[in-house]
């Protein structure tokens, strides 16, 4: 698994990419400072433009992009206000260590979610609307 953090203040502009992590992450994760917003998630496998607030549903103009050498931040005051500093994780998965994917829900109890490859010791799941 490749790990790179960093920080960087808002300019306010659109499509701003976030460059120089040395390597295309699986995951991104981007915090403001302070308490207003959440914390933005954005995985590869998502959809163009959209990224997730993690205590609520997909929204755009955040994380918009995963790029081959970092990733891509809108204009969105969670991410990219002008003046105000925000701090990032990217992660880079790898086979035993770190797996970035999807499953779809089907409500039963008890279920196995297979294709992981090996047994994580942390799972991180976030559901595709607000009340997960």
């Amino acid at each position: 698994m490749r790990l790179a953090t960093g920080t960087y203040v808002g300019n306010g502009q659109d499509n701003r990419p976030i460059a120089g992590l040395g390597f295309q992450p699986d995951a991104v994760f981007v915090k403001r400072d302070g308490t207003l917003n959440g914390i933005f998630l954005r995985t590869k496998d998502m959809a163009a433009g959209l990224s997730y607030e993690v205590s609520a549903a997909a929204v755009d103009d955040a994380i918009q992009a995963i790029l081959p050498d970092g990733f891509q931040i809108g204009t969105r005051p969670g991410v990219n206000e002008n003046g105000i500093s925000y701090t990032w994780m990217a992660f880079k998965a790898s086979a035993g260590r770190l797996k970035v994917g999807t499953f779809i829900g089907d409500g039963l109890d008890n279920r196995t979610v297979a294709g992981i490859g090996f047994q994580p010791d942390a799972i991180l799941i976030k559901g595709d609307n607000a009340q997960t």
